[in-house]
């Protein structure tokens, strides 16, 4: 039964200076853009003082750019006025597998009605019990989707005339992730070591300074016949961040110990207890670009089907070959990423406007009277808020940033 149709007020907290990044951006993005409610933006990181009376709001959202499972990303002023506001509030989290109790312990210090979280559903009660978390409800969703300014685009580069048969960037994660964190590596320098010995063209990097960003990332994906891919996140919980601490103890006295000998001491009884893997929004990129992706075997969210949608890579590499081969047929990689196109991309089912239509959804659920302050009253508020928030990021790299999106989202936004 839907209980609030009114438009309402809704703040979201955020950390601007994540917004550097094409994903946290165009999720952040997303509820301007496709919410029927009007949606307001503060910056409430660290020391950041409490410069909007977040009571004006009808809904106050913590975005996962500020991430509950560090006691000291969200600003303690705006974590006091949260803790005292008395509407909905609701959280989006990410990577729940660092310092899990320490989110669990924010739920409950916040008092959030609701959590949009990327654990799986058969998952969830072990993560957040419901003996604990009386009253809360428990939302799954995805890490990201399908970014909007590549829906509708109609010109792609002919698979024939891509410069590079495979371009990927990895990314080295600690150890302490365990065998998912490792997979986004070893896939890369396994590949790029064949396909040199073969004289294949690829453009396959993992070091920090190799990443690519924004545009040029989608001009580098459309350069290439296939990328590669992995399941994103982790399965192993680290609830106090002991783990973490132990591994970084055992490499400081001996840093050329390796990661086989550090997951037998310190993961395998920890590693799969809840299976976290799932799809990365880098996989609706390249599919959105019409670029073929190579992915370890795995289930992807039950969004990819192998040898539908991808191409199945074995991870001990036993059908490399055969692999390598479906990368020289054109006319197969035309079929496979037109298939993956029709089903992902013009599906519609997995874009920004579908999960926030559900958003919007979740809180027409709720009886909320709108408090129905006034527009000037929150512009005059918000223009005083934005204008602290930007003198106090000059010394950001942002600033630039923060000026070219001041008005696009950051103002007085009221979709319909």
């Amino acid at each position: 039964m839907i209980k609030t149709k009114e438009m309402l007020n809704i703040l979201i907290l955020c950390d601007m200076n994540s917004l550097y990044t094409s994903t946290v951006r165009e999720y952040v993005e997303s509820f301007s853009l496709f919410s029927i409610h009007h949606i307001f933006y503060v910056h409430a990181t660290s020391s950041n003082p409490l410069c909007i009376d977040i009571s004006i709001f009808d809904v106050v959202v913590t975005h996962y750019s500020i991430r509950l499972s560090f006691d000291w990303h969200l600003s303690s002023f705006y974590r006091q006025a949260l803790k005292g506001y008395k509407g909905l509030k609701i959280s989006f989290v990410q990577d729940e597998y660092d310092e899990t109790e320490t989110i669990r312990r924010s739920i409950e210090e916040l008092g959030i009605n609701i959590l949009f979280t990327c654990v799986p559903e058969e998952f969830i009660e072990d993560i957040y019990p419901s003996s604990r978390f009386r009253g809360v409800k428990f939302i799954q969703t995805l890490t990201g989707w399908v970014p909007s300014n590549l829906e509708n685009r109609n010109e792609f580069k002919p698979i024939s005339e891509r410069q590079k048969v495979i371009s990927y960037r990895g990314r080295p994660l600690a150890y302490w992730y365990g065998d998912l964190g490792q997979e986004k590596v070893n896939i890369g320098k396994v590949v790029k070591a064949e396909c040199e010995k073969r004289g294949i063209s690829v453009d396959i990097e993992w070091d920090e300074d190799k990443r690519i960003y924004g545009d040029q990332w989608y001009t580098f994906l459309s350069n290439a016949r296939a990328t590669l891919g992995t399941e994103s996140g982790s399965n192993v919980f680290d609830d106090y961040g002991e783990i973490r601490r132990n591994i970084k103890g055992e490499i400081d006295k001996n840093p050329a110990v390796t990661y086989e000998e550090i997951h037998q001491k310190y993961l395998v009884e920890h590693e799969g207890k809840v299976k976290m893997n799932q799809i990365s929004p880098k996989m609706f990129e390249a599919i959105a670009l019409k670029t073929a992706l190579v992915l370890f075997e795995g289930s992807y969210s039950g969004i990819l089907k192998s040898e539908v949608h991808y191409i199945s890579l074995k991870k001990d590499f036993s059908n490399l070959d055969q692999v390598l081969a479906k990368l020289d047929n054109i006319s197969y990689l035309e079929h496979l990423t037109e298939t993956a196109f029709r089903d992902i991309i013009l599906s519609g089912k997995y874009n920004y406007e579908q999960f926030i239509l559900q958003f919007d959804d979740v809180i027409a659920q709720y009886e909320i009277q709108p408090k129905l302050i006034s527009s000037l009253t929150i512009q005059a508020a918000f223009a005083k808020a934005l204008e602290t928030v930007y003198q106090n990021n000059q010394k950001f790299k942002i600033r630039k940033l923060l000026g070219k999106i001041k008005r696009a989202i950051f103002g007085i936004i009221s979709i319909k």
